[in-house]
């Protein structure tokens, strides 16, 4: 069978260009935009056009006063499954709710519930039951999201592969840091990057643990420091280097803070993180190993407040040693080290993106920089 083309606007003078005989069959193939391709084939095939180009009407030549072909007319839309309709499946799968997988992927909650609905029209099955409480997957919806996974697992190994072959990496790199830029060896981390990736550029934002895991779930990092044990199935973190801490307290207090016993840790006045940090963890497990209740007097979220606040008599808190060492800096403080306390700490990523060049790169040089 031969085959004409002739671009046209979408349904523009189409029965004049092609009179509605009975016998004809029409498909609709609608594309990921408002495009349309038509295909026509009196014979009742489908001959699929390989590229949905807009405004291309494509029929067979026919004979006019030949009107033989099959006995039944059908208009048929056929809809082609997008990826944005898998990853908002997954999403809305992972949180249980429409609002906060809108949240996360940069979309109104109307949006999402349009994509979902799209698709389970596609698929003819009910993904999800909706509840009062939330959004819970069906035995089909499980099943299906099965699927999904592989499928955006599969395009995300495509665009990674495809990223290596690009040899040179470009664009924006965000990274959460948890403490000081030195502390955290970055300047060495941008003199090997630009050094190596000139086209890259690093984007570094100031934010504590609880803040770079959240930043990361919702898109806004694309890696981040953080400190202490991973609990997310949802972040892939690797470890640079165990952190020993050190309770430290204004220079004026160095004979009664050094030489005090653990259970008399109790009677100094604390300066506290909020709960979602590590360093408040290990200081609350302090309190519970030796049974102190001390008087927390303020929270604070930044490392260069509270070592502010201690050098302004305000009471002791938890710092890194490496920290209060660098620079003559230990002489500022009162130290006490009675027992080891240390916290890991880690570079992570969401887990689905580890295998991106950008960030395999990023945790390679990371690597080799700290095992220095």
């Amino acid at each position: 069978m031969s085959f004409v083309a002739c671009r046209t606007s979408p349904m523009a003078n189409f029965s004049r260009l092609f009179p509605p005989y009975p016998d004809n069959r029409m498909v609709v193939q609608e594309g990921a935009t408002s495009s349309l391709s038509f295909r026509i084939d009196i014979f009742g095939k489908i001959d699929h056009h390989p590229h949905p180009l807009s405004g291309i009407f494509r029929f067979p030549r026919y004979d006019r006063r030949s009107r033989s072909g099959p006995s039944a007319q059908a208009l048929e839309f056929k809809r082609i499954m997008e990826l944005y309709q898998l990853r908002t499946f997954t999403m809305v799968a992972e949180e249980g709710h429409l609002t906060r997988a809108a949240k996360r992927l940069h979309a109104s909650q109307p949006a999402i519930s349009a994509h979902i609905k799209a698709l389970e029209d596609e698929l003819g099955v009910t993904l999800f039951q909706r509840t009062p409480k939330g959004m819970i997957l069906t035995a089909d919806g499980q099943v299906l999201k099965e699927h999904a996974d592989r499928a955006l697992a599969v395009v995300g190994e495509m665009v990674s592969h495809a990223g290596t072959l690009r040899e040179t990496l470009t664009g924006e790199l965000r990274i959460g840091i948890n403490t000081g830029a030195d502390s955290l060896r970055i300047p060495d981390l941008f003199s090997v990057m630009k050094a190596r990736h000139p086209h890259l550029t690093l984007h570094i934002l100031q934010c504590m643990t609880g803040e770079v895991l959240n930043k990361l779930e919702d898109g806004l990092l694309d890696a981040g420091f953080m400190y202490g044990e991973n609990s997310s199935e949802k972040i892939f973190a690797a470890e640079l280097k165990n952190i020993e801490l050190v309770i430290a307290g204004p220079i004026a207090w160095k004979d009664r803070l050094q030489d005090a016993e653990p259970a008399e840790l109790g009677r100094f006045p604390w300066i506290m993180t909020p709960a979602d940090c590590p360093f408040h963890n290990v200081a609350e497990r302090l309190f519970k190993t030796h049974g102190l209740f001390p008087a927390q007097i303020v929270l604070i979220d930044q490392e260069t407040a509270i070592k502010s606040m201690i050098k302004a008599g305000t009471g002791i808190s938890l710092l890194p040693k490496d920290d209060v060492r660098r620079d003559g800096v230990a002489e500022s403080y009162a130290i006490w080290k009675k027992e080891r306390l240390s916290l890991t700490l880690s570079i992570a990523c969401l887990k689905r993106r580890k295998d991106e060049p950008v960030l395999q790169s990023l945790f390679s040089l990371l690597s080799d920089i700290w095992t220095d």
